[in-house]
């Protein structure tokens, strides 16, 4: 089994639901490593959220002890891209997403509208 630096759980969450936290919950157990929650400031296909939407939802983790944190990484492609420098290119981050995002991560219109660029 690899083995992972960290792992970050990526959404808007509104609300976060107890899907949510199965996810985390499984990756944890499977991966012996907590999740931290990505709050993404400029989900793809929504509006961006306001600073105090952010705090709001990051209230929702503090609840729990949770780790959150805030993004503008829209895609997976960028949150990958950008992961070197958030994390000072140390260790390998895993990317946890749920079923819509998966959807979505499957779609060619994210990727220039073609199969081809998808898959690269």
């Amino acid at each position: 089994m690899k083995t992972y630096t960290r792992i970050i759980y990526p959404g808007s969450f509104n609300l976060l639901h107890e899907g949510h936290l199965a996810i985390a919950n499984y990756a944890e157990k499977k991966y012996n490593k907590e999740v931290t929650f990505e709050i993404c400031g400029t989900p793809i296909d929504k509006e961006p959220l306001s600073e105090e939407e952010c705090e709001t939802r990051k209230k929702q983790f503090d609840q729990l002890g949770r780790k959150c944190f805030f993004s503008k990484d829209s895609t997976f492609v960028q949150k990958a891209s950008n992961s070197w420098d958030k994390y000072g290119g140390q260790g390998r981050t895993l990317f946890l997403a749920g079923m819509d995002t998966i959807a979505r991560i499957d779609d060619p219109k994210y990727y220039l509208n073609s199969a081809d660029e998808r898959d690269r």
